[in-house]
């Protein structure tokens, strides 16, 4: 979903340095992770980065390029 929200040329210049892509993405959903959802206020190793939000984080994936 994440990279369906990009736009066709932001995925090509990610893809064109290695691991940039992934780290993007990775970043992405920890960005916009909700731990406290969980009743923890920062990451931690019971709860990581906490609950994925999907819509938050497709919606930062569209603004990459602007």
């Amino acid at each position: 979903m994440i990279l369906s929200a990009m736009d066709k040329e932001t995925r090509q210049k990610l893809r064109a340095e290695p691991g940039k892509l992934v780290e993007t993405v990775r970043d992405i959903l920890r960005s916009t992770a909700a731990n406290q959802k969980l009743g923890f206020e920062f990451p931690n190793a019971v709860s990581g980065y906490g609950l994925i939000d999907i819509l938050k984080a497709v919606e930062k994936a569209r603004t990459l390029a602007r």
